[in-house]
Order: structure tokens, then sequence, then C-alpha cells
């Protein structure tokens, strides 16, 4: 359940988003969740956020490198595209020399896993009881992020710092006293610096994400980027517009790295039908240029009347071989079908 409240011409805002979830087969999936409730005060000169909430940051489709305040709910899609409410207090400055942001965040929240009996489970099962942090504070560890972003003529351009404790945790490879072996989520202390770039030439834009993340000294850092292009024909097939996307995603570090996308390229097409229900497309692929593992999506989704919206969503995992950090999917590919009903006061 979303929606909002305002008052006083909409310089007041309260924005909620209550989620449910019930799994017959895996009841580490089966959990309630306040995803938003924040207060918003908007004016002329600044904007004040205060409580659980939500902030995205990017502007690349195959991946968010700059995304970093919100924890992902691997729980329910393994896209890391779901993401938990932070609570957080934000405070902006809108200026003539860009938009200055400030976020103060605590009450950190732990990254949600399958359990062993559902969909996206890893090879090796994650116990999230045995949880460790490098803060002392642990979950009350207090974390800082400042953000610049300035929209120019022909570009958007944003710069980010982030300290605090990581989203992605570290894993322990322990064995209990009869043998099983467990993955004991780590949460270190890290920081990172991020860029994020978007220029626009005609129907062509050229996108760029970088980061470069480190632990909480920055004496041992890695940097990971994602730069690409998104060409718009307009009104090819009647009035639909059609998106032709590709992007290479690359990591410093390349053949050591853990992360999946060190030497990747990604290739997409977003069609725009520009009808009556709103209706869009996403296709995509991603093809690792090292083992050449395949990952293939499809989204769409369609307005059906004014209260309910019809959506696809399927991922295909094609050759992932066996040294990939993604070759525990290579038998979850889905198909998933979600019709959306709106309640409007």
């Amino acid at each position: 359940m979303n929606g909002f409240y305002s008052w006083r011409d909409e310089k007041n805002i309260i924005d909620y988003n209550f989620f449910g979830r019930y799994d017959a087969a895996d009841k580490a999936r089966t959990k309630g969740d306040i995803r938003e409730l924040i207060f918003a005060h908007h004016a002329p000169k600044y904007d004040f956020h205060f409580g659980i909430g939500k902030e995205f940051w990017g502007v690349v489709e195959s991946q968010h490198l700059v995304d970093v305040l919100n924890q992902t709910d691997l729980a329910e899609n393994v896209n890391a595209e779901a993401k938990l409410g932070q609570p957080m207090m934000k405070f902006a400055l809108k200026t003539d020399w860009g938009k200055f942001s400030y976020y103060l965040m605590s009450g950190f929240r732990e990254r949600t896993f399958p359990g062993v009996s559902g969909r996206f489970r890893t090879a090796i099962p994650i116990d999230t009881r045995d949880v460790s942090y490098e803060s002392p504070q642990k979950r009350t560890q207090v974390d800082h992020a400042f953000r610049w972003s300035k929209e120019l003529s022909l570009a958007s351009l944003a710069v980010s710092h982030f300290y605090g404790t990581s989203r992605a945790p570290d894993f322990n490879l322990k064995t209990s006293d009869s043998g099983v072996l467990s993955l004991a989520p780590h949460y270190p202390l890290m920081q990172q610096s991020g860029l994020e770039l978007q220029i626009t030439v005609g129907a062509l834009l050229v996108k760029m994400e970088g980061v470069v993340r480190g632990n909480k000294t920055f004496s041992a850092t890695t940097a990971r980027g994602i730069g690409g292009v998104e060409y718009t024909l307009s009104e090819v097939i009647g009035r639909a517009d059609i998106g032709l996307l590709a992007e290479y995603l690359a990591e410093q570090r390349r053949a050591s790295s853990v992360y999946p996308f060190q030497n990747d390229v990604f290739l997409g097409s977003r069609i725009t039908f520009n009808d009556t229900g709103g209706s869009n497309l996403l296709l995509g692929a991603i093809v690792d240029r090292n083992n050449k593992s395949q990952i293939y999506s499809l989204k769409f989704s369609r307005n059906l009347s004014a209260v309910w919206k019809f959506f696809i969503e399927s991922q295909y995992f094609e050759n992932l071989n066996s040294t990939d950090p993604l070759a525990y999917l290579r038998r979850d590919s889905f198909l998933k079908l979600e019709l959306t009903r709106y309640f409007i006061p």
C-alpha cells in the first residue's frame, strides 16, 4: 500500500509505502515492512526530509553503481532493484551553483536473502542470525552522505560521497559442529565517492557512472565504472519510439574480482508505445567477455485502466560458468506476472 498526504499547497507532504509478502514455500521471504514513511517540506530555496525513505542515485540502465543509500531486498528480486526503506534525515540546499544535499542516517537495515527453500538461494546457505559488524555501534552506526547535482543546458552532473556501514556484506565461511557449511554476513565500514554524468545531443544520450570504494580509511580502494549510450528512434512503428542501448561495465580488479560485472557488455532496447495504456517494453542482455556468461531480461508494463496495471518480468540465465559469482543462479531463470490494483481515495 502506498500513497501520500499533503497540505499547505503541497509544501508539506507525507509519503508512505507499506509492503507485505507471504511465501508458502520459504518463510524467510514472508515479512511486512515499511518501505517509506517520510515527512517532506519543500521551500523555494531548500528541501527537508525526515523519516524512513528511499533515495535513488544513477543514470545508466544495466546496473546502479552509485545507488548506495538504501539496502537491497534480495528476497524480493535477484536484480537488486527492490530496496528497503532507510531511516534518514535529508537537507537539500538549492542554489545557482547546483543542489547540495546532505544525508544523516542511522538504524542500519541488514540485507534480506531467500531461505534454503526459496528461489535465488546461494549454494551455501546464508545464516542471517550470525551477523557481525566492523563498527562497534553496529546498527546504530551513524552514516553520512553528501551529493552535489547540477542541470546544465545539455548535461546533468552529480558528485557524491558516502561514509558508513556498507550495504553489501562480506561473507565468512563457517562450519557447524555437525559439519554443515554456512555463510555469515559481515558488514564493514566503507567510503564511496561517485560520479554521474548524462549528456543529451538530440536523440542521443551519453551516460556514465563511476565509483571509487574503499575501507574506512580509503587505504585500500577499487574503482568501478559503467559507460554507454542510448539513441531513440521516434515513431518507427506507428507512434512507438524505439531506444537502442549499449553499455560497458568494468572494474579495476577484473579477473581477481568477486564483483560479477567486471568486464561485461550490455545491449538492450526500450520501446515506448505511446498508447493510451502507457505500454513500455525493455529488453536487455549482459554478456561477460571473460567467461561468456549471459543474462537476458525482459520488462513489460501496461495500464489496463485507471486502477489496474499489468506487469511482466523475466530473466534467463545462460552459460553461467562455475567460476562466475552468479553461478548459483544457473537454474533460476524465471517469468513473473503481476497484476496491481490501485485504490484511489
